[in-house]
């Protein structure tokens, strides 16, 4: 079994490429977070996805869709027929 060091030698000069270019991909991370408005340290920047404007609003969609399937059912105790067995959901 080799470790970790045995195959950062084996591609050496890979290795070597990635130490130099992380920084390079640090700022490019940085910009693109600052463009999605998820820097941290920003009193708007929003780092948590469920603070995020989107996911915001697909929580309220969510439910709103919820309470409008709840009121949509029948309430079982407001029937004109109380002999016979409805189906809440349905109505039938």
């Amino acid at each position: 079994m080799c470790s970790r060091t045995d195959r950062h030698l084996a591609n050496y000069s890979a290795y070597q490429r990635w130490c130099q270019s992380t920084k390079e991909q640090a700022k490019y991370l940085q910009a693109v977070y600052g463009m999605a408005d998820m820097v941290a340290d920003s009193e708007t920047g929003t780092s948590h996805q469920d603070m995020r404007s989107a996911e915001k609003q697909r929580g309220e969609r969510l439910v709103n869709a919820t309470v409008t399937t709840v009121e949509n059912f029948l309430n079982p105790f407001d029937m004109a027929d109380k002999d016979c067995l409805v189906c809440i959901s349905s109505g039938m």
